[in-house]
């Protein structure tokens, strides 16, 4: 999910940048995507602009499916 996401942000151009343009790396835009994946709450801090956060949003919901998969599946594995 978290090369689909980086992909889909430098393929569409939302790649974030700063106040001066200046884009952040690869690197730094998959940190930020895992970041946003595993925590929701680093959404409420984004800047950017509307494209970058929606995407980031997207982000963040499929991330809360993934940990929330990964919690049931624990649960459920380890009750038997």
């Amino acid at each position: 999910m978290i090369v689909v996401v980086v992909a889909a942000l430098f393929v569409l151009g939302f790649v974030y940048a700063d106040d001066q343009g200046n884009q952040d790396s690869l690197g730094r835009t998959i940190w930020r995507t895992v970041n946003h994946t595993l925590d929701p709450g680093n959404l409420g801090s984004d800047s950017g602009g509307w494209g970058f956060l929606i995407v980031m949003l997207f982000a963040t919901i499929g991330g809360l499916f993934v940990v929330s998969a990964l919690i049931g599946v624990l649960t459920t594995g380890s009750a038997r």
